[in-house]
């Protein structure tokens, strides 16, 4: 079996960044909290083609370079594309520590990012709160800044999860893979010094303007139905716990004005006749 070699950008410190200060009010003092479930990961992809050779898969941490996200995230893509040691590792896996997957589940987004030759592909992540939102959708054609996020019962039903549908999406959250060949058209010294991952515009995000580069690239992007990833951060108790598509509110097709828990909505989610589906 031919072995994917799998760079992983993470670009936040691990020793703290995946610990939590919370307040308790009884003690009116901070405790630390760690997500645990987020460490174990971290440990799982680092031995993956030991533990689990059929998967065809090699990690290989890429390091981290500080606390400014978008700096550090560049730095790491640099050195994927520039250092001789990574020449012979095709993918990037763009990642956040608060999150998790089944390592398995890389080989799938690959397979299908080859079978549908689509270069950046990743799963379903959601927000880290209640009700978890859908980080996935497309750019509003009228304030392009801003995403149009897919909706649990429209643009994303159960079944194209449980099938394991593959999705076109212009922009999606949370990271994912990206092919060598899309970072090389994004070197600064081809894209007037523009760094990798950049904050040249005040708005969106660093992370949606490096899908806006990619549709002004014209570079296709997906998203894997079947691919749960779990955002983890503190419940209502303060105990670690992962967000993920199935604690997500589905939107009632019956009725196009009503959404599940319409308090929590932000208003690019509000529904349109001109949602792309």
């Amino acid at each position: 079996m031919k072995v994917d070699k799998v760079f992983c950008a993470i670009p936040e410190y691990r020793a703290w960044s995946t610990d939590y200060d919370v307040f308790v009010p009884e003690t009116g003092s901070l405790e630390l909290k760690q997500l645990k479930a987020a460490r174990r990961f971290l440990i799982d992809i680092n031995g993956w083609h030991l533990t689990h050779p059929e998967d065809g898969l090699f990690f290989e941490d890429g390091g981290t370079t500080g606390l400014n996200t978008t700096y550090a995230t560049s730095d790491i893509a640099r050195c994927f594309i520039e250092e001789k040691h990574f020449a012979s590792f095709d993918w990037m896996l763009w990642w956040a520590n608060d999150q998790t997957l089944h390592p398995s589940d890389v080989r799938l987004l690959i397979d299908c990012a080859r079978r549908f030759e689509i270069p950046v592909i990743g799963g379903i992540v959601t927000t880290r709160k209640k009700p978890p939102l859908i980080l996935a959708g497309t750019f509003d054609p009228e304030h392009p800044a801003e995403v149009r996020f897919f909706r649990r019962g429209i643009e994303i039903i159960d079944t194209d999860v449980s099938n394991k549908r593959t999705k076109k999406v212009e922009v999606f959250g949370g990271g994912g893979l990206i092919h060598r060949s899309v970072l090389e058209k994004f070197r600064p010294e081809e894209n007037e010094g523009l760094a990798y991952f950049c904050y040249d515009k005040q708005t969106p995000s660093y992370d949606w303007r490096f899908f806006q580069r990619l549709k002004e690239k014209g570079i296709g992007a997906a998203l894997q139905c079947g691919v749960i990833i779990h955002h983890w951060g503190l419940d209502e108790a303060g105990e670690e716990h992962g967000y993920n598509y199935f604690e997500s509110p589905v939107f009632n097709v019956k009725d196009p004005k009503r959404f599940d828990n319409p308090e929590e909505w932000p208003k690019t989610l509000k529904p349109e006749e001109s949602a792309v589906v």
